[in-house]
């Protein structure tokens, strides 16, 4: 049964995605417009040999540019992109009918599912934005935090799972760094359990997880980019012009008031 409904939650989101992104979309054969427009030009000239951040310049995160570029090298067409967000979106769709399941029964999980993707119409704009594929990093530690509370709420978090809520992070760092806060939030409250339960030295091991999972996803991207020579240029677009940029609208915001 979980199977079939793993496999109509796919078919839902293929659906969803065909309708709703309309610039990768095989069924919006012509169009092109927006942010997602910018993305696959990048990850295009990836699969052409060309260097992002030197070449060709946006301040997103190197993971959105290469998986615009995977798309490419899949098919030679936004196609590829598509298949890609189908990918990421299933797995969403199948990590929060996790999340449901551990409330409500299989019904109404599916309904709970159906209807929040339903929602998630309303900002896809023209699809594959960065938030898109975060959403997956994020589904991830929320089902993982949510099953511990509720399953074993009397013992420590599981340091397995600071690991992967690190490797979530920066992964979503890599993407768009603001879009994974929320990841932030689990880990906050969780350290505050334990030391409001005393558990001082949990606390610690579970900072030193998530540390370790967050070098696991970075160090390899950073020397990535280190050997082809562009580390610097993709730490500028990524995380220095993104924070240059919010601290100049928020001091325009503060002169304005």
């Amino acid at each position: 049964r979980r199977t079939v409904v793993y496999i109509f939650l796919t078919l839902f989101c293929i659906a969803f995605l065909a309708i709703m992104s309309a610039s990768t979309s095989p069924l919006f054969v012509d169009y092109c417009d927006g942010d997602s427009s910018i993305f696959m030009l990048i990850g295009k000239a990836i699969s052409m040999g060309k260097n992002v951040y030197t070449d060709y310049f946006d301040h997103k995160g190197p993971i959105l540019f290469y998986l615009n570029a995977l798309g490419f090298y899949m098919t030679g067409s936004k196609t590829g992109v598509f298949i890609i967000q189908c990918v990421f979106l299933s797995l969403t769709s199948i990590f929060m009918y996790k999340t449901a399941r551990i409330f409500a029964k299989t019904f109404a999980s599916i309904i709970c599912v159906i209807v929040t993707i339903l929602a998630f119409a309303s900002t896809i704009s023209d699809g594959n934005l960065s938030e898109e594929y975060c959403m997956l990093f994020c589904m991830i530690p929320i089902y993982l935090s949510i099953k511990h509370i509720t399953k074993n709420p009397d013992t420590p978090h599981p340091k397995r799972y600071m690991f992967v809520y690190g490797v979530c992070f920066a992964a979503c760092a890599f993407i768009r760094i603001n879009n994974g806060i929320m990841i932030g939030g689990i880990v906050l409250v969780t350290l505050v359990t334990d030391f409001i339960s005393e558990n001082i030295k949990e606390a610690f091991l579970n900072v030193l997880m998530f540390i370790l999972g967050i070098l696991a996803a970075a160090v390899p991207i950073c020397l990535f980019f280190l050997i082809k020579g562009t580390l610097s240029d993709m730490i500028f677009a990524t995380f220095t012009f993104n924070f240059m940029y919010a601290s100049e609208g928020s001091a325009e915001k503060n002169s304005g008031a």
